[in-house]
């Protein structure tokens, strides 16, 4: 069986049970720290921005429309916050927006949300239409799980507007969290704001291109970050269970290593692998710590 008819059984079970399939057993996602919800509404070539911390909505349109951050104390803070969207696209819009409009107090932290998006992991920002297709399939044709009501209905989310986002990704992120996912990227967007913050605090503009070093390290601690991440995954055993039909990981039980090298031995018990859990297949890369200051 490939891992798309296992993936089209799970959908079939969906549709019969009427609910979602859960695709992962632990949250995918961090729980969201302060989060802010944005959606972005247009009306030709006007942008309206819609935002709300859960007690307080704001809109603000047009040149001014990273207002409706400002209004719920978006800014250079001790502690980072969470960005909840539905989608990428409406992280880069806010991106775009925050070029524009710099002199806004959020403008640096949507530049700060915008680079750590591109860490696999983070919880600086909840893109929740993914986060929800990484734990769940649903009962209908898999481009329709793109929609962010879809979801909403499945996932019986009352709300609208924004507060619905901030609703959906308290979902998502409900019961355990994947192990190891705290413990790593929590920390790393800490570290990271931090750098950010004493950037700005020393009187760098935050739209300074990065030195030839600063790009090489975001760009080691970004496809750090991306394997870690699915190697976290890979712990999950229902993501581990589909996986076993591509081939990304072999069950089995480990019962003999070799150290390498010019006469080696048979090492018994070396590596283990306990009967039912699966180890990664190999690959053209190691990962590192997945640590770094993007």
């Amino acid at each position: 069986m490939s891992a798309h008819l296992y993936e089209l059984g799970l959908r079939l079970r969906a549709a019969d049970d009427h609910r979602p399939a859960p695709v992962a057993r632990y949250a995918p996602v961090l729980p969201a720290n302060a989060a802010v919800a944005v959606m972005i509404e247009r009306d030709g070539d006007t942008a309206t921005v819609v935002a709300t911390d859960g007690r307080e909505t704001h809109r603000a349109t047009g040149a001014s429309a990273l207002d409706a951050l400002d209004a719920l104390g978006v800014g250079i803070s001790a502690v980072h916050r969470t960005l909840v969207v539905p989608d990428e696209q409406t992280l880069a819009a806010l991106a775009r927006m925050a070029r524009e409009q710099h002199r806004a107090a959020s403008a640096p932290v949507v530049a700060w949300w915008d680079q750590r998006a591109d860490h696999p992991g983070t919880g600086a920002v909840i893109s929740v239409v993914d986060a929800a297709r990484a734990r769940w399939v649903l009962g209908v044709p898999p481009h329709h799980e793109r929609d962010l009501t879809t979801w909403l209905r499945w996932l019986h989310v009352k709300a609208t507007g924004p507060r619905a986002l901030l609703d959906l990704a308290a979902v998502v992120a409900a019961g355990h969290t994947l192990p190891g996912l705290i413990e790593v990227f929590a920390e790393a967007d800490t570290r990271s704001w931090q750098y950010h913050c004493k950037r700005i605090a020393d009187g760098r503009d935050w739209r300074t291109a990065d030195t030839r070093a600063e790009a090489a390290l975001g760009l080691a601690t970004r496809s750090d970050a991306a394997e870690l991440y699915e190697s976290l995954r890979l712990g999950d055993p229902l993501v581990a269970a589909c996986a076993a039909f591509d081939g990304t990981v072999v069950p089995g039980t480990v019962r003999r290593a070799d150290r390498d090298g010019p006469g080696a031995q048979p090492v018994s018990g070396g590596v283990g692998v306990e009967r039912g859990a699966c180890a990664r297949a190999p690959s053209s890369t190691t990962s590192s710590s997945g640590h770094g200051r993007r």
